[in-house]
């Protein structure tokens, strides 16, 4: 007989997701927040009206405060599946524990792979170093948004 699952399950889920092209279209028209050789982190803000003023209605909504992501690994850069997928893995993993710090109204975040990195490397190094790559700049993009007065820490 199978057991039940005494954890409950830490997904990704759909709600924390960009899903729709547009939205990546708007992250990526954006200047990179942080970066390093290897990754790009692109924030983009809610919907505004023509005034540069939020949609209070969405902005008022519970899933407004959700901080969403959206993955950009290319297969030109790496074009192994099992390789793109453990990027993937990783950053999500890593968004996830680390979202829970940002206390302001929801945004858009990209991660964008930008180069290869070192297809010889074997997978687990691949993870450890994507791990190290996605803690960084998910710090250095709490940092700088704390600068500019957006995001207050949680206590």
């Amino acid at each position: 007989m199978l057991q039940q699952r005494s954890i409950p399950a830490q997904g990704f889920p759909r709600r924390k997701r960009l899903t729709e092209p547009e939205d990546f279209v708007k992250a990526l028209k954006q200047k990179a927040l942080v970066r390093n050789p290897r990754f790009a982190l692109y924030v983009f803000e809610p919907e505004q009206n023509a005034a540069g003023v939020a949609n209070i209605e969405a902005f008022l909504a519970p899933e407004s405060r959700v901080w969403r992501l959206g993955l950009v690994v290319p297969k030109r850069y790496e074009a192994s599946s099992v390789r793109r997928n453990a990027i993937k893995r990783i950053w999500r993993e890593a968004f996830r524990c680390r979202a829970e710090l940002l206390n302001l109204p929801g945004r858009g975040l990209v991660a964008r792979l930008l180069g290869t990195i070192a297809p010889e490397q074997s997978l687990v190094l691949l993870k450890r170093q994507c791990h190290e790559d996605a803690e960084n700049l998910l710090q250095q993009m709490t940092v700088k948004l704390q600068l500019q007065g957006s995001v207050s820490p949680k206590s």
